[in-house]
């Protein structure tokens, strides 16, 4: 069944293969929580993800992002443990050092899903409201 709206579910946003991959909001949350626990930088384009996969000749934690960010419903939690859930049973393919790496990454992103969602202050968001703050200050 084709979609009739061409906006993104999540977000509203006009909603193309790139957005839907790497520019919504919920997929560069995503992108950004997995850098973090891989230690670099992932996902930020198509470009990036496909030279990271073919470098490494399939990037397993690159192909569980895509999959789970295609087939899944648009919670941020149910990307990520769709990720862990294909990730672990994807470990039996791959060579035991491999496969370590990829449980203990796949039990950090665990961890990460299944903890609160934090609330996080960014330096320009702290800089508009000391502007805003002063900005005030001169009115009264």
């Amino acid at each position: 069944m084709a979609k009739s709206d061409p906006t993104c579910l999540f977000c509203c946003e006009g909603e193309s293969v790139n957005h839907l991959f790497f520019e919504c909001c919920m997929s560069s949350n995503v992108w950004s929580i997995v850098s973090e626990i891989l230690g670099r930088e992932v996902g930020k384009s198509y470009e990036n993800t496909a030279g990271l996969w073919i470098a490494n000749k399939r990037h397993a934690v690159t192909s569980a992002v895509l999959w789970a960010i295609w087939n899944v419903s648009w919670t941020g939690l149910m990307v990520l443990l769709k990720i862990v859930g294909l990730l672990r049973r994807w470990m039996a393919l791959f060579r035991q050092e491999i496969g370590a790496k990829v449980g203990e990454f796949a039990s950090r992103l665990e961890v990460r899903a299944c903890s609160p969602p934090q609330i996080l202050w960014r330096p320009e968001e702290t800089r508009v409201s000391s502007e805003l703050e002063q900005s005030a200050a001169q009115l009264v």
